[in-house]
């Protein structure tokens, strides 16, 4: 019915960016109709940084004409961190760069992150923190904070999942027996500092994060 397919369009939608464990997809998005019923979506390009067996790449996303690439698997032997693409021509994206920690590759897991007003957010799911990068340039990101746990900075230095809404980044560990979200402020991204903690009803551990703003502040 419409609604199921309504539904399966936002999905589609929030995967514009399609990627398998050793290749960019990008995908573009042609015909939809509900009367018809009928989601048509064609492959139009195709990329793979390195063609490397062992390399699992992570989830896409990006702003404007710049897509980057996360990792999941294989980032320290490669070494790859972050992949930078510039996407004006989809049919033809052009790797740009490779974002990477290069004093210690073990912290190159950036499996998630996001892009906003030319900057990066990427968080290391392998105990780098988070890593907010100039991509003013995309072909030469230069980082312009790490904050972490280091310092009393309060930070998670394992991050699986980032959001940003306003000027408050949300950090999810995905790791067991951590049951919290960190609150960043990133109003002056070369200087985030820790904002709180909240703690999820799930005993667990969380996952994924969305944060919609509510009346005049978080």
């Amino acid at each position: 019915n419409s609604v199921r397919m309504l539904l399966q369009l936002m999905k589609i939608m929030r995967r514009f960016f399609f990627f398998n464990r050793s290749a960019l997809l990008l995908a573009m998005f042609l015909t939809f109709s509900v009367q018809a019923q009928n989601i048509n979506i064609s492959l139009v390009s195709h990329h793979e940084p390195n063609t490397s067996p062992s390399i699992y790449y992570g989830d896409v996303w990006g702003e404007g004409n710049i897509a980057c690439m996360g990792i999941w698997k294989g980032y320290a032997a490669a070494p790859y961190g972050v992949g930078v693409y510039d996407i004006s021509n989809p049919a033809s994206p052009v790797y740009l760069s490779n974002y990477t920690v290069t004093t210690n590759a073990n912290h190159n897991q950036f499996e998630l992150g996001v892009v906003r007003n030319k900057i990066g957010y990427f968080g290391s799911w392998s105990g780098g923190g988070l890593h907010i990068v100039s991509l003013t340039n995309a072909a030469a990101p230069v980082r312009l904070a790490k904050i972490g746990s280091a310092g009393g900075a309060n930070g998670f230095d394992t991050i699986h999942t980032v959001f940003l809404e306003r000027n408050f980044l949300y950090e999810a560990a995905h790791v067991n027996n951590v049951n919290t979200v960190k609150v960043i402020d990133v109003s002056n991204p070369s200087a985030p500092f820790f904002v709180r903690n909240i703690v999820s009803t799930n005993a667990s551990k969380v996952h994924q994060i969305t944060a919609v703003q509510k009346g005049a502040s978080t």
